[in-house]
């Protein structure tokens, strides 16, 4: 899998894109909605703005969260019911998700 990270484009519940900086592990998931690319010019996401993610629990019982991209994407609809996290010392772990987290905006 490829190390850094990519320009994605994350899409709010009103339908806005915005340009967010995503693991690249994590956005080519296409699980997670993320669209990468033709990001040119797309405003970033506002500080104080927090994207939708996902909660869910791995195979040792640690929780663990991944953002969403998209209302869209297959973990937020839940078509998708198990998404991979990266451990610190880069092994994957398969979590199944427990709970689904709304976007939040603080003025």
């Amino acid at each position: 899998m490829p190390r850094g990270y990519l320009v994605s484009e994350y899409v709010d519940d009103n339908g806005t894109p915005w340009r967010l900086l995503v693991d690249a592990d994590y956005a080519l998931d296409p699980a997670r909605g993320w669209v990468t690319g033709a990001v040119e010019g797309m405003p970033p996401l506002p500080r104080m703005w927090f994207p939708r993610y996902v909660v869910g629990v791995d195979e040792s019982g640690r929780y663990c969260r991944t953002r969403v991209g998209s209302v869209d994407a297959p973990l937020w609809t839940g078509a998708a019911t198990t998404f991979v996290v990266n451990a610190t010392d880069e092994t994957p772990h398969t979590a199944t998700v427990i709970k689904r987290v709304g976007e939040r905006r603080r003025l």
